[in-house]
């Protein structure tokens, strides 16, 4: 009789287990940012093996302004190490995203894109974003490094910054 119990609740087992791996595939933070995917308010970009961390990030003064950065993962203050928009802080709802021409922007509830890479603009839709271990983020249209943070420092200076 116990035997029947257990044989009958194995596909229950089964399934929660299943279910559980299922998560933990979609929860792993990401390094990469696709065309159609964003990065909104308070979601990240982690590089591969959890160093660095890409995001938005606040001042912490009264005037709400907030920015887009690199930072150590493991750095509760999230003290950035690289600020794509230091010149144009946003004040509301932040998203970064992948434009229609393949050009990594970030915009706010006013729709007013700031582009991040610049420097050197892709050229076609076919490009994704990707945090490396470095602290470098890279555009990459193809196989072909468009553009990347290392090429304009900020204050700090990481290894392989021109």
């Amino acid at each position: 009789m116990a035997n029947m119990t257990v044989a009958r609740g194995l596909p229950f087992l089964v399934f929660l287990v299943m279910l559980c791996c299922y998560f933990v595939c979609f929860c792993e933070a990401s390094d990469t940012l696709r065309p159609g995917e964003s990065v909104r308010n308070n979601e990240t970009l982690v590089s591969a093996r959890g160093l660095f961390e890409l995001g938005f990030f606040g001042t912490g003064g009264s005037s709400g302004s907030h920015y887009l950065g690199i930072w150590f993962k493991n750095d509760k203050n999230k003290k950035a190490v690289w600020v794509a928009n230091r010149e144009n802080p946003i004040l509301d709802s932040r998203n970064l995203s992948i434009r229609y021409d393949g050009n990594l922007v970030i915009t706010d509830m006013r729709l007013i894109p700031v582009i991040v890479n610049y420097g050197r603009l892709a050229t076609s839709g076919n490009t994704s974003a990707k945090l490396l271990d470095s602290g470098n983020l890279l555009l990459i249209e193809g196989e072909k490094i468009v553009w990347q943070s290392f090429d304009y420092p900020c204050d700090t200076f990481l290894p392989g910054m021109k």
